[in-house]
């Protein structure tokens, strides 16, 4: 069996973004920075299905908002819209309440656990949106998350022969092309990154077969909060993988609170709390339990991963008191020898057996019976005789063989 490459005590909490950790749309700073009717926008971006559909050319849906947002910059709408700018707008973006003081919260929290920390227990906060990650990395979860999965622009892109020539910095651009694209269905492929430990290992293919003792993150150690029914694909493979999922809304400036209750009425989510992580608060409290009840099942699996070690054979050593006892939560077998006789007994589960040196056996504190020439029951009957050799020893009761 090959060495595990984890110790598999990393607790992963994995984000949504637009209505879970903010309460809009991460895109209205940009619009706002425009002059540009957001409803405009989407309804238009709604329609771009059908739109190239009628042209014969399918799109997909979940990310035809990022080519009409290059539409918009190439037709000089979102003139100079950069991935600086888009950083920069990310600083505008307003928190829900709670956050992103909460994630440093969960940190310390198992740092506070003596059982957490001897087993080095830790937790991680990952962001897997739809939405930009310059905008994520800009917003004020950059410094705090240890990852993100988001879509990504490129500004200067490679011509063709650009490998013969020699690399040059580009200068910054207005964005031109679309780079990374996640979806809703790819969100599942980044939670198995994390799962597998893809972020961390160069070189490491996530469509690699481990098998789950060699994962990173096991998923059930993963928790998923999202807000809404894009998040389905990726709620579905934690439920029926171990793992905990929460669903979230928020009231304003949208109220979704209906669609993620349709959510919790379909069982698609283990948990439902208002986009508030504040402490007290449903979704502070659901959390932080959750976070909990993980790292003490973490230190359990542990605790029976040791106790699954067998230690080396030992000697035993035969008691010289009575008042010797054995811990019945175990089986000893041993080898005794008594006047007359060779005799194997079995330390049995809720018996205690004990001996003295001159023979005398005792059973549950009471004197039962010696080892002579003629051993006799309990009631002071005697049961027959037996020759071995040269000796007439005493045979034993079917009673008395039961018992032993």
């Amino acid at each position: 069996m090959p060495a595990p490459l984890y110790t598999q005590t990393v607790i992963a909490f994995v984000w949504d973004f637009d209505k879970t950790l903010i309460p809009s749309n991460m895109q209205d700073p940009i619009f706002d920075a425009y002059g540009v009717d957001p409803d405009d926008f989407w309804t238009e971006v709604d329609g771009l299905v059908e739109y190239y559909e009628r042209n014969g050319v399918v799109i997909q849906r979940d990310t035809a908002y990022l080519g009409h947002l290059l539409t918009y910059v190439r037709e000089g709408v979102f003139d100079g819209l950069s991935n600086e700018k888009l950083r920069k707008l990310g600083e505008d973006l307003e928190p829900v309440p709670g956050m992103p003081e909460f994630m440093e919260a969960t940190r310390q929290h198992v740092g506070e656990i003596p059982e957490f920390a001897n087993e080095g227990i830790a937790v991680e906060h990952y962001i897997v949106s739809t939405g930009l990650r310059e905008m994520i990395e800009g917003s004020v979860f950059g410094p705090v998350i240890d990852g993100v999965w988001a879509n990504t622009f490129i500004e200067d892109v490679a011509e063709p022969g650009y490998l013969e020539r020699l690399p040059v910095s580009p200068d910054p651009g207005p964005i031109s092309h679309v780079g990374y694209t996640i979806d809703n269905t790819s969100k599942t492929r980044a939670i198995f990154e994390i799962n597998k430990g893809v972020n961390k290992i160069p070189g490491l293919n996530v469509n690699a077969r481990m098998a789950a003792d060699q994962r990173r993150v096991p998923m059930k150690n993963i928790v998923y909060i999202a807000d809404g029914p894009s998040d389905v694909p990726a709620f579905s493979i934690l439920n029926t993988s171990g793992g905990r999922t929460l669903g979230v809304y928020t009231v304003e400036p949208d109220n979704n609170h209906a669609k993620v209750k349709a959510l919790q009425e379909q069982g698609r989510i283990q948990g439902m709390a208002e986009a508030d992580y504040r402490p007290g608060k449903p979704a502070y409290l659901w959390l932080m339990d959750t976070l909990e009840q993980i790292g003490f099942e973490i230190i359990e699996a542990r605790r029976q991963a040791f106790s699954a070690i067998e230690n080396p054979p030992g000697h035993w050593h035969r008691p010289t008191d009575a008042g010797t006892k054995r811990d019945s939560s175990y089986r000893v077998r041993f080898t005794m020898t008594v006047p007359n006789m060779k005799g194997v007994y079995e330390h049995r589960e809720g018996r205690d057996r004990r001996w003295r040196p001159d023979g005398w056996r005792y059973r549950g504190g009471v004197r039962q019976g010696r080892s002579r020439r003629h051993r006799r029951r309990d009631d002071g009957r005697a049961c027959g005789q037996v020759k071995v050799g040269r000796r007439t020893l005493a045979c034993q009761s079917p009673r008395a063989r039961q018992d032993r």
